[in-house]
């Protein structure tokens, strides 16, 4: 029991750090690092990881994951491109 709370408490210590981290980056004045831009991009496959699991009626999940695509491919994570 105590190794699970503590492997639970690792893990919310864990997160309140990545938080801090991402606030830190969103709130950047200056342009980001290539390092940091993929740790932004990173959001969409983080959301879909989470919401996979849950059902939905909707594709909810895959709308996480590709809130950031474009028409015309520039957008991110895969970089789909609308046919025409």
């Amino acid at each position: 029991m105590l190794r699970s709370a503590k492997a639970s408490e690792w893990r919310r210590s864990s997160r309140i750090s990545e938080d801090l981290r991402a606030a830190e980056i969103l709130s950047k004045p200056s342009r980001l690092s290539d390092a940091e831009f993929e740790l932004v991009k990173s959001h969409a496959l983080f959301g879909y990881e989470i919401l996979k699991g849950i059902d939905f009626p909707w594709p909810v999940a895959q709308a996480a994951y590709q809130h950031h695509e474009r028409l015309d491919g520039s957008g991110y994570r895969v970089g789909w491109r609308a046919k025409t």
